[in-house]
């Protein structure tokens, strides 16, 4: 196990970087001893981006630590083929999402990506949908994490569904 200085200062680091923050006072962990401080996670010290790109309709959240939604758009899908014209739609959309939530974008932790069709979530790129003529043997995901320096990934609508119907729908 990790010895108590080294979980005091690992703590007072997160502290530190806001990462954690102190909610209360537990009870006294003995007969003799000062009450324990109770730690929980700050929910503003990281930011998460989900985007959906519908055949019609591109989505897109901020969500905080906790899940939270706090900001939210949702664009018509353009109708364009044209590759890079597409990349920067999305890097329109996201710049305008994060300016919207007035979070620093520092804060964001990741980007997630959810497209219709075949995928290469390995490869980060869109092979083909056919609702959306530009995501045709598209890298996604270099280019918005060259643009942002942030981690970008990329998964099919279907999946991000599985995933959102396990977290939510307890």
């Amino acid at each position: 196990g990790l010895s108590l200085p080294v979980v005091s200062k690992l703590t007072k680091e997160l502290i530190d970087e806001e990462v954690i923050q102190e909610v209360g006072l537990g009870g006294p962990v003995a007969s003799n001893s000062r009450r324990a401080v109770l730690l929980g996670l700050n929910k503003a010290s990281h930011f998460l981006v989900g985007i959906d790109i519908g055949a019609s309709q591109t989505r897109g959240v901020i969500t905080n630590a906790n899940n939270e939604i706090i900001q939210k758009s949702i664009h018509e899908t353009p109708r364009s083929s044209d590759g890079p014209r597409f990349i920067a739609y999305l890097i329109d959309f996201i710049q305008g999402l994060i300016q919207q939530s007035h979070i620093d974008v520092k804060r964001i932790s990741g980007i997630m990506l959810a497209g219709s069709g075949a995928i290469d979530t390995a490869a980060g790129e869109a092979v083909f949908c056919c609702n959306v003529p530009a995501m045709k043997h598209l890298q996604l995901v270099k280019p918005l994490e060259l643009h942002f320096g942030i981690p970008v990934e990329l998964t099919t609508s279907s999946g991000m569904a599985a995933v959102a119907e396990c977290e939510y729908a307890r």
